[in-house]
């Protein structure tokens, strides 16, 4: 699968350059007093990770030793010594390992070209039903986006309209309404 080959591209790529920046950064006679880094892509190889270990401890008690004794004396040129033999060993265990790292990488590469040239002879149409695919799950997005505004459009429309409506328009006349004495004389004869 393409997005493996590219994680494991990027992963390779990402140790050659850590490898190369601890060769230039630690490697030289002017670091004699540092620690080495125990990086991951460092310490996959036991023999390495040992190195960088045993070079550690000879750095630490250098760097003890040193206040006490000077740069001339005997036990301190022995660690000095020491310490450039083990220096000396990481290096080529890193140009190994980088060597390595650098065969697997081109692997990586020739597989990727091989997946391209396979994505290369799919056919026209099924690539045009993939963008058929996309396109229609695009407008469907967009339909069902298009639904559920006019849903809460219709919705705050009701909330907004009012309660009460008028039926029918009251008709007035423009005489003031008052009791008719005839129809009041008349039911009360009727009543009694």
């Amino acid at each position: 699968n393409a997005s493996e080959f590219e994680k494991r591209y990027i992963d390779v790529n990402n140790k050659i350059g850590v490898i190369d920046n601890v060769t230039q950064g630690f490697l030289d006679e002017d670091t004699t007093g540092q620690t080495f880094p125990m990086l991951d892509a460092l310490t996959s190889d036991p023999a390495l990770a040992a190195a960088i270990n045993e070079h550690n401890k000879m750095v630490l008690e250098r760097n003890k030793l040193a206040p006490s004794a000077g740069p001339e004396s005997s036990k301190m040129q022995q660690i000095d010594q020491e310490i450039n033999t083990l220096k000396k060993s990481i290096r080529e265990n890193l140009a190994q390992t980088r060597s390595n790292l650098v065969l697997t990488r081109n692997d990586i590469n020739r597989q990727r070209g091989v997946l391209s040239g396979r994505i290369g002879t799919i056919p026209e149409l099924e690539k045009e039903y993939g963008e058929i695919v996309r396109e229609k799950g695009v407008k469907d997005a967009l339909y069902w986006y298009l639904l559920q505004k006019r849903e809460e459009t219709e919705i705050s429309m009701v909330s907004v309209a009012p309660n009460a409506r008028i039926i029918d328009s009251a008709l007035a006349s423009t005489a003031p309404v008052s009791p008719k004495r005839t129809i009041i004389y008349l039911a009360a004869l009727i009543l009694g």
